[in-house]
């Protein structure tokens, strides 16, 4: 996330530890233009009032961004309340994943009503481009409240998938503290969210059930 409060010290960490698969996560409107966080009501006005042009110079700029950040494209794109998959953005964003190979997380919005529906029409959309994407989808961001409760919900979802698919387990992991109540309302969520990243039943569970982890660019 560029623009943001973490940014610099994610990209220190990034640089410090020599890790490469970073992927970007598009907001479009940033922290450091705005002051604070943007919310749904932001992107549907930002949307509504601006140009197909316009939306895909945002998106230009913003990986131009990290290209000089990083010094190379991102691993994989996700993007903000899935703001990628309107149709003002799918566009340019598929047009550069496709360029540069690029996989991508399953351009939806948050309000689509089955996240695990691989007949969507801008995931089809995507595909049609040669552009990667997972099989299903999965996320639990504020079902829950408890470790068990929500490694239990999880286990019912993957354990539902075929064989031989690919699912992307979308968490939000952070450690609670004063400055992350004061930039976010997913707060708790986080912690239960880094509980279950570094749970080792959920990963004994993954391996006992033949699911193999692997960065977002093995896809």
């Amino acid at each position: 996330m560029l623009g943001s409060p973490g940014t610099d010290h994610a990209l220190e960490l990034i640089k410090s530890h020599d890790i490469h698969n970073v992927g970007i996560h598009m907001l479009l409107k940033h922290w450091r233009d705005t002051g604070a966080t943007v919310r749904r009501p932001g992107y549907v006005e930002l949307f509504a009032k601006n140009s197909e042009a316009t939306i895909a110079a945002l998106i230009a700029a913003e990986l131009a961004e990290f290209e000089r950040l990083l010094g190379r494209q991102p691993s994989h794109i996700t993007s903000q309340y899935g703001i990628l998959s309107n149709a003002k953005a799918l566009p340019t964003i598929t047009e550069y994943a496709a360029k540069y190979e690029i996989p991508m997380r399953q351009p939806r919005s948050v309000d689509d009503s089955d996240l695990r529906d691989p007949n969507s029409p801008n995931v089809r959309y995507i595909l049609e481009h040669n552009v990667r994407t997972t099989d299903n989808f999965i996320t639990h961001i504020d079902d829950f409240t408890t470790l068990d409760d929500t490694r239990s919900a999880y286990q019912t979802d993957l354990g539902q998938l075929p064989d031989n698919t690919s699912v992307e387990i979308c968490l939000h992991p952070g450690t609670v503290d004063d400055e992350l109540r004061s930039l976010t309302s997913l707060v708790d969520e986080r912690q239960r969210d880094l509980a279950l990243a570094t749970d080792p039943a959920f990963r004994h569970w993954l391996d006992s059930h033949d699911f193999k982890l692997v960065p977002y660019s093995e896809i």
